[in-house]
């Protein structure tokens, strides 16, 4: 078992799902109300960030699991801590073994 399985957060997903636009060219559709979502367990470490041109700072999460093995595709948005959070940048996948299997992304406020 690895640690990562047992983190101490809980964290629950909105995928996304794969759709079709006007064109009939394959996109990604946001997560709705009534969708299925994902809840898995995780390690969430506070990032602090500046931007010099603002001078304020806002506060991002870096977030580790290794429990993503059910979702399928992608997702954009995360609930934690009765907060919505957006992911920013790409969601880093490793894959090497069972027990160091993992993924990390950034996250902030949603609306920040």
């Amino acid at each position: 078992m690895s640690l990562l399985t047992t983190g101490p957060e809980s964290l629950v997903l909105r995928p996304q799902k794969l759709g079709t636009d006007g064109d009939g060219n394959e996109v990604w559709i946001p997560w709705t109300s009534g969708d299925p979502t994902v809840t898995v367990n995780a390690y969430v470490y506070p990032l602090l960030q500046s931007q010099p041109e603002v001078q304020e700072n806002f506060l991002s999460y870096r977030v580790v699991s290794n429990a993503l093995s059910g979702l399928q595709g992608r997702f954009t948005d995360v609930l934690w801590d009765t907060r919505l959070y957006q992911v920013v940048g790409e969601i880093f996948v490793h894959r090497r073994g069972q027990y160091t299997a993992h993924a990390a992304w950034t996250m902030r406020p949603k609306g920040d």
